[in-house]
């Protein structure tokens, strides 16, 4: 499918708004990326240095500099945030789930109760997996990241 001459703004965050605009010029779309937000990385300091899993829902969580010791076991949400941890070194031990839910459903099916279990979040961030977890599990959570908006746009941008 072809589209003559129609532009396209995207606002995502620049990394992520690449993907989206390569497929939009391949379907014939002008394209400016004009990021509103930027993901700021947060040094990850976990209390401990081994979890019985460790949980991401975001690729991001693995562009800041994470806890030195990748031999726990992690769960992820999605093949993109599981391509990213297997860069960094870890080992995932289920196929990335495909939202929360699954990744809570696996989580409970594989751990004792009162499992150590590191969550690897962003600041904004819905509250599902930490309501699921906390009772069931010792839950730490650390914000790895925070999507910041941006304080100027580039002369080009504007």
């Amino acid at each position: 499918m072809r589209v003559a001459c129609s532009r396209v703004a995207l606002f995502r965050e620049r990394k992520d708004a690449s993907a989206s605009a390569a497929r939009l010029r391949r379907l014939g779309f002008s394209v400016a990326c004009l990021p509103a937000i930027e993901i700021r990385t947060k040094p990850v300091r976990p209390q401990r240095s081994h979890y019985d899993a460790v949980i991401a829902t975001s690729d991001k969580a693995f562009h800041a500099d994470g806890p030195s010791d990748a031999s726990s076991p992690l769960y992820a949400v999605g093949a993109r945030t599981g391509h990213a941890a297997e860069a960094r070194g870890w080992r995932l031990a289920l196929p990335p789930a495909r939202d929360a839910d699954q990744l809570i459903k696996a989580l409970a099916g594989a751990l004792k109760p009162e499992a150590s279990v590191l969550y690897l979040a962003g600041r904004d961030r819905k509250g599902v997996i930490e309501a699921a977890l906390s009772g069931a599990f010792a839950l730490e959570v650390i914000e790895a990241y925070a999507a910041e908006a941006r304080e100027a746009w580039r002369p080009r941008e504007a």
